[in-house]
C-alpha cells in the first residue's frame, strides 16, 4: 500500500512540473507572437533587400556615411528601451548578463559620429501600445527634433500612451504644437508607419527590436559587444 501511495505522489509531481513547462513554454511564446524579440535572443540572417533610406525616415549621420544600419523599433516595446540605452531597462539586461551594453548609444559614439554610419530609424508593431507615440515622434521628425523626442519616450515608456505627456517631449525639444497638430491631422505619420511595416516585413524583421546592418539583419536585444564586430566587418 505504501508503494503504490508513494508511485501515486511521483505521478502527481510529474504532472505538475509538465504543466508548469508548458505554461512558462506558452508565456514566452504569447511575447514572440505579440512581437517582442526578448532576451538575450540574436537572430542573423541575410536579406536581398538592399537599403534605400526613404525621404520621410528619421535618420542621425553623414549621409555619405560608407555603412547604413536602419533599427526596427516600436515605442512602447522594453527590449527596444534597453537598446535605446533606457537606465532602467539597460539594469535589468545587466541584471540577467552583466557585460550586457546597449548598441544604440554605442553605435552613435562609435560609428555615427565618426562618419562611418548612418542610422535610420522605422517603425514595426513590437509591444503593440506605441503607435500613438510614433505618429507624433514622426510629426516631430517633420521639424527636425525626432532624436530628442525618441530618446524621450523611451526614457519615460511608462508614459508612452499617454499622448499629451508624449506631445510635450515634442514641444519641450522645440517642436511648434500647432505644426504637430497639422501633421498629425494629415494622415502623414500613419502613410509613413504603414511603409515601414510594409519595408520590415521585406527585410524580414519578425519582432522588435531588430537592426538591420547592410544586408544582415539581427533579431533581439542583443548586446553591444555583438554589434560592434558585425559593423567593423562592414566597414573592413
Amino acid at each position: 500500500m505504501v508503494k503504490v501511495n508513494l508511485w501515486n505522489v511521483l505521478i502527481v509531481i510529474v504532472l505538475v512540473l509538465t504543466l508548469a513547462n508548458l505554461a512558462m513554454t506558452y508565456n514566452v511564446y504569447s511575447r514572440i507572437t505579440k512581437g517582442e524579440a526578448g532576451f538575450p535572443t540574436e537572430k542573423k540572417g541575410s536579406t536581398e533587400s538592399q537599403i534605400l533610406l526613404m525621404d520621410d525616415d528619421p535618420v542621425m549621420g553623414d549621409d555619405s556615411a560608407p555603412v547604413t544600419i536602419v533599427m526596427y523599433s516600436d515605442p512602447s516595446c522594453p527590449f527596444c528601451a534597453a537598446v535605446a540605452g533606457a537606465p532602467s531597462m539597460v539594469s535589468y539586461m545587466k541584471g540577467r548578463d552583466a557585460s550586457w551594453e546597449p548598441s544604440m548609444p554605442n553605435i552613435e559614439k562609435d560609428f555615427v559620429e565618426t562618419g562611418k554610419v548612418r542610422l535610420a530609424y522605422r517603425y514595426t508593431v513590437g509591444h503593440g501600445t506605441g503607435g500613438e507615440a510614433m505618429k507624433i515622434m514622426l510629426c516631430a521628425n517633420e521639424q527636425g527634433k525626432f532624436w530628442e523626442v525618441h530618446d524621450q519616450v523611451y526614457l519615460h515608456q511608462d508614459q508612452v500612451e499617454d499622448i499629451a505627456a508624449v506631445k510635450k517631449f515634442a514641444i519641450d525639444a522645440g517642436a511648434d504644437s500647432a505644426e504637430l497638430d497639422s501633421c498629425l491631422a494629415s494622415g502623414r505619420p500613419d502613410a509613413k508607419m504603414a511603409k515601414d511595416q510594409a519595408e520590415a516585413r521585406k527585410a524580414g524583421v519578425q519582432g522588435t527590436p531588430a537592426m538591420l546592418i547592410e544586408d544582415e539583419l539581427i533579431g533581439g536585444a542583443v548586446g553591444y559587444a555583438q554589434i560592434k564586430p558585425i559593423i567593423e566587418g562592414k566597414l573592413a
